[in-house]
């Protein structure tokens, strides 16, 4: 029997459909990263034929940002697209062999075509990766209305003045894409979410500026002291490790002297310490994916390990992973962590061990003396980037452990000090009323900026000096 029309289910999809199904689950601020991170594909492209040690020289690289409520371009001179990338560059969805040996985070192929779907209806891409490698595809409004046409021509271009790279320009925004543009809270907020997701790599050398304004590194340092001290050392629990082929560092520990229980007490009246960089930070093949968690994902709350609190606003950890970009835990938007992959579980039972020993001792130097014996301390103590502090400290081979007897994991656990016994204090806890905390303040004379611990205190005290008296 012969196929007619009838006899075929037709699968082919609706380009308008699947273009809106493509971006509706994005942010904007996740698709300009995405274009963000072609750019640092393209350096890591271009070092990977320079160099063999596998790292990456970002230095001499950089990516221009502009947008307002007209149009959107970004700029870099990182390499370009080579001609020979044309098959799959424009492709939505990147076949297996499209640079699989590289380090990056793209897996899926979908990255500069979702952002260009996302903020407008017009899009042109320039790319020189050499003076006599250039071309220009140019996306329009018809070619996104046509769901027959899924191919589009690409010409000749004039050198991008002698610079190897990529512009990229988008026209007739979306009125919602245009909207933000025009916010400066917007502006604020994406400025603060670049440097927060790109902060390691621009402490490397690479420059992001955004409407002409350079983007600076948030970066972060972890406190040690030389190990084999007598009574322990406060040092950083960390973990070195190759798991199912990719590359796993972890660094936890104390980046800050802990608030008094009267700074804690005051923090939830009137805010003024900052936490943002207490939490676990996780950086895949350079980028950062989870940014100063502290949630039950990265184990606050779990299994004996207290929620986060301000308690342990002095507590920080990273994870460095390096490997096959589909084996990395990430989720499609590359701004979050899979929770459910299995290298990530084996990840987390580190991160956990870690955290318990900071936190434990968090809750034993508690108490006034202890407190600020064990703050005096930590401020007077050496300070690292936490990639390199296994080597600033120089931990003698006989100090690590082998994980589960296996040659390829390693971990260095310190030895925490703990609190003198002659100064441990009973904790007594009240809970009065605002409006009577308050009355009694005034009864005491006290300031009004008392706490309500001081006023507490001041109780115990003068009643404490009553009964001596007798």
């Amino acid at each position: 029997m012969n196929s007619s029309d009838e006899d075929i289910a037709d699968f082919s999809p609706s380009k308008r459909f699947f273009v809106n199904m493509l971006t509706r689950d994005i942010s904007l601020e996740d698709a300009v990263l995405d274009l963000l991170d072609n750019c640092m594909d393209g350096v890591i492209r271009t070092e990977d034929q320079a160099t063999s040690d596998g790292e990456v020289d970002y230095s001499n690289y950089w990516a221009k940002i502009y947008f307002d409520a007209n149009s959107f371009r970004i700029k870099d001179n990182c390499g370009g697209i080579p001609k020979e990338k044309i098959k799959y560059a424009f492709r939505i969805g990147k076949p297996s062999e499209a640079d699989e040996h590289l380090k990056t985070v793209g897996m899926y192929g979908v990255g500069m075509k979702r952002a260009l779907f996302k903020m407008g209806f017009t899009s042109t891409i320039d790319t020189q990766h050499a003076h006599d490698d250039s071309f220009s595809v140019k996306i329009n409004e018809q070619w996104l209305s046509d769901s027959n046409e899924w191919t589009i021509p690409v010409t000749p271009k004039l050198s991008l003045d002698d610079i190897n790279g990529t512009e990229i320009k988008i026209l007739d925004l979306y009125e919602s894409i245009s909207k933000k543009f025009r916010s400066t809270d917007f502006l604020r907020e994406f400025k603060d979410c670049v440097r927060q997701t790109y902060s390691y790599i621009i402490e490397k050398g690479f420059k992001v500026f955004i409407n002409d304004e350079l983007v600076e590194a948030d970066s972060i340092n972890l406190i040690y002291e030389s190990p084999g001290k007598a009574g322990g050392s406060i040092a950083p629990y960390i973990y070195q490790g190759d798991i199912d082929g990719v590359n796993v560092e972890l660094t936890v520990g104390f980046y800050r002297p802990s608030l008094s229980e009267e700074e804690q007490e005051e923090e939830l009246v009137r805010p003024k310490f900052n936490s943002n960089d207490a939490g676990w930070t996780i950086i895949c093949n350079d980028r950062v994916v989870l940014y100063k968690d502290k949630s039950r994902l990265t184990g606050w709350g779990v299994s004996g390990i207290p929620s986060y609190h301000t308690q342990f606003i002095g507590i920080a950890g990273m994870v460095f992973i390096n490997g096959d970009p589909s084996k990395l835990p990430l989720t499609t938007t590359k701004r979050g962590i899979d929770a459910s992959s299995d290298l990530y579980l084996k990840i987390k039972d580190h991160m956990m061990e870690g955290m318990k020993l900071f936190t434990s001792y968090t809750n034993a130097w508690k108490g006034k003396e202890n407190l600020e014996a064990s703050n005096a301390r930590i401020s007077m103590a050496n300070l690292a980037d936490p990639q390199v502090i296994a080597e600033e400290m120089d931990i003698p081979e006989g100090d690590w452990t082998q994980v589960r007897g296996r040659s390829n994991e390693r971990k260095y656990k310190p030895t925490l000090p703990k609190p003198p016994t002659e100064n441990r204090k009973q904790k007594i806890v009240l809970q009065r009323s605002p409006e009577d905390i308050e009355a009694v303040r005034e009864y005491l004379g006290m300031n009004n900026n008392s706490t309500p611990s001081e006023v507490g205190d001041r109780c115990f005290d003068r009643v404490l000096a009553e009964a001596d008296e007798k």
